[in-house]
């Protein structure tokens, strides 16, 4: 295959791939799917001041093709006690906690922790609720 072959999307994700595999030493694969979930993300943008959460994931690209766009906290407590629900977890708004975690420049993310008493980290947003 020669470069001309290829589309301009095509050369930037290569060259971004090939950047980020070097810096962090992560599998292509893993480096794709993360990509593809924060130009995704990146399509939500920031329509209307919502706030964008993740699901805790032991990987990134895994955690972030599930991203979801809430408005406020009891978006999240509603999404909460959805999934939860099977496990017959207590999802209160008082059991819930929402603290600055850091800054995240594989997203761009002032990221904020979430967790449930009683359950643990349940996941991350890229702003305060």
């Amino acid at each position: 295959m020669k470069l001309n072959d290829l589309s301009m999307e095509q050369i930037a994700k290569a060259a971004v791939i090939g950047k980020i595999k070097e810096k962090y030493n992560i599998k292509e694969e893993d480096l794709t799917a993360l990509i593809e979930a924060v130009l995704y993300v990146n399509d939500l943008g920031d329509s209307s001041g919502k706030i964008l959460f993740r699901p805790y994931r032991g990987d990134l690209a895994e955690a972030m093709s599930h991203v979801k766009s809430i408005r406020n906290r009891e978006d999240l407590l509603s999404l909460m006690r959805k999934e939860l629900k099977p496990y017959k977890v207590d999802v209160r708004d008082d059991l819930l906690k929402i603290a600055y975690y850091y800054h995240d420049d594989r997203m761009d993310w002032d990221t904020y922790i979430v967790t449930l008493e009683g359950y643990g980290i349940y996941g991350f947003t890229n702003g305060p609720l």
